[in-house]
């Protein structure tokens, strides 16, 4: 459980300093290089470690329809999640991915029938209230500051709920090196076709020709940090935990990802402060809660 709890803590981490890194390259590499990026780049690693620790079968006897559909839950949620961070500000990225928790109690809720208690009622409403907060520029009479792609960020935080929730669900027994490496494999064989589609469409920009070396830079921490060290911790924490309270450490991600920002230059605004801090409060009373909850857990 220890182990679990730290392996979060540090997926945060490693999540929170990228929102700012996707949105200050966003502008030479379009969202869907980034996502190809960060999943595929990772798919030699988990073949190489499946080779070593777990010989055989790749599939290991287990649903080849319920691992596309898993890989295809990652494909998604990384063209989304990239798509929605370089269209929106990062600091109000950050933040509306820490409504993370309330997203995945209400996915738990339809795909589990496990409703969310009073307590988590009230901080989900919190929650929801600062991540609104975040998209609102009081200096433009009140009016959202949108650009676009928060609402791609809450599609792609119900989409990881799913596959968090279905990837321990139908591989069981499977380790988390397996899961995690089944599902990258078979994203991309979805995420290659999606950047060719982009590209006939006109909707990409950049090229792996112009890389410098801070971009590589930027790109390992993609893919040895987000992806391979990222998803297998996050992947044991949720077999450990659930995916709930699991959940709940994605509000650790704003707090990374604002500090990063404000190194790269940027300002964040009073009401993306307050609604941080909002949707911290009510992460918080939902921890304060099981903390003092000695009732039996399901």
């Amino acid at each position: 459980m220890l182990g679990a709890n730290l392996g979060l803590i540090l997926t945060m981490i490693l999540w929170g300093a990228q929102v700012p890194l996707i949105s200050f390259i966003s502008d030479r590499y379009d969202p869907y290089l980034l996502a190809a990026i960060r999943y595929c780049g990772a798919v030699p690693f988990f073949l190489f470690a499946l080779k070593v620790w777990e010989p055989g079968p790749i599939l290991a006897g287990y649903s080849l329809r319920w691992v596309v559909a898993l890989g295809a839950a990652i494909a998604a949620f990384g063209t989304l999640y990239t798509a929605g961070i370089a269209f929106s500000h990062p600091v109000t990225a950050a933040v509306l991915g820490a409504m993370a928790p309330a997203v995945a109690a209400l996915v738990a809720w339809a795909m589990l029938g496990v409703r969310p208690n009073r307590t988590v009622m009230i901080s989900l409403v919190l929650v929801a209230c600062g991540g609104i907060l975040a998209t609102i520029d009081l200096s433009r009479a009140g009016t959202f500051r949108l650009r676009g792609g928060e609402i791609l960020i809450v599609l792609a935080s119900a989409t990881w709920s799913w596959y968090s929730i279905e990837a321990q669900r139908r591989l069981p027994g499977a380790s988390q090196i397996r899961i995690t490496g089944l599902s990258l494999i078979f994203a991309a064989l979805f995420l290659l076709p999606v950047y060719g589609i982009a590209g006939l469409f006109g909707a990409t920009h950049g090229s792996l020709l112009d890389v410098t070396p801070a971009d590589l830079s930027i790109f390992a921490l993609f893919v040895l940090g987000v992806a391979v060290v990222g998803i297998v911790l996050w992947n044991l924490g949720v077999a450990r935990l659930g995916v709930v309270p699991a959940s709940m450490y994605i509000n650790l991600v704003p707090i990374v990802a604002l500090l990063v920002s404000m190194l790269l230059g940027y300002v964040p605004r009073a009401e993306q402060l307050v609604g941080g801090a909002l949707v911290l409060c009510g992460v918080l009373l939902v921890q304060v809660n099981r903390l003092f909850d000695r009732s039996p857990k399901a």
